[in-house]
């Protein structure tokens, strides 16, 4: 659906709102109708009103000629006349009803054109957000499929020398993200079946950097969030911490984060000493969240 169309077609009905001046015409000329009808209907009872007039005046001029005062053209003329204005009622009667028949159909017009109006909106607006969900659709397929698009604020680290118009396969790795804020850095633990019990969230864990060597930088402190209730296919279980105080150490420096940072970690898990902590081999130590 083509979006460009949908956006055209929508808000040239609703800037040059066509159905307004049809609607206005169509209340127009119903009410031309009903003060017609009005009118006719006013007639009709004055001319109901000279009718009886008529009729008592011919009922006198009957009884005239049948007594001989008048004479029998006299009498015809009057009878004539009688008929007439009965002719004249009639023909009003069928005046009103074609009026009143008409006042139908106008008011049919109207609503028809009422509802077209809404129909209209309707159908356009529904394929307006139709068409507009395909071009969000569209646009997200074009970015996914060739825009790199981070998530997060940072620098761009390169891994490898690219050129201009360089052809990318899809799945290589052209650059990383390193975070400027490192205050939402995890840690993800790999250890080894024996002992894992005894991990629990909310325990401490003491972090020794591999390039950083503790006992000049210090360790970074975190907490275990969260880890995997089944081991991988290597037995071994997932442990995954937070690192509260980013890269800054239990001697107050302030770590540079690059890419990836490796190294030890101590669980500190409950009623043991620091001679009894548990030291695991780290994997992937560090990623940002």
């Amino acid at each position: 659906m083509n979006f460009e169309k949908s956006y055209t077609d929508y808000f040239l009905l609703k800037n040059l709102d066509p159905y307004t001046n049809q609607l206005g015409d169509n209340k127009i000329s119903l009410q031309e109708l009903k003060n017609q009808l009005g009118n006719q209907i006013a007639q009709k009872r004055l001319q109901e009103r000279e009718f009886k007039l008529k009729q008592i005046d011919f009922e006198r001029d009957k009884h005239l000629f049948e007594k001989g005062i008048i004479s029998q053209r006299d009498y015809e003329l009057k009878e004539l006349e009688f008929i007439q204005i009965q002719k004249n009622i009639s023909s009003m009667a069928i005046s009103i009803s074609q009026i009143t028949e008409n006042i139908s159909s106008a008011n049919h017009t109207l609503i028809s054109t009422k509802i077209n109006e809404q129909e209209d909106s309707t159908r356009l607006l529904k394929n307006l957000k139709q068409s507009y969900d395909l071009l969000k659709e569209a646009i997200r397929n074009w970015e996914y499929n060739y825009a790199l698009i981070s998530s997060i604020n940072g620098v761009i680290s390169f891994q490898d020398f690219w050129g201009a118009n360089q052809f990318v396969n899809v799945g290589n790795v052209v650059f990383t993200i390193l975070p400027i804020s490192t205050s939402n850095l995890v840690g993800k633990l790999v250890i080894p079946a024996q002992n894992a019990g005894k991990v629990s969230v909310g325990q401490k864990v003491f972090v020794k950097l591999d390039n950083y060597p503790y006992q000049q930088y210090g360790m970074l402190i975190g907490k275990v969030t969260n880890f995997s209730i089944s081991p991988d296919t290597e037995g071994n279980y997932t442990v995954f911490i937070t690192l509260p105080k980013g890269t800054k150490t239990s001697y107050n420096k302030s770590l540079k984060f690059t890419q990836e940072l490796l190294g030890n970690a101590e669980i500190v898990t409950e009623n043991l000493s620091v001679a009894e902590r548990i030291f695991y081999k780290f994997r992937e130590v560090l990623t940002y969240n």
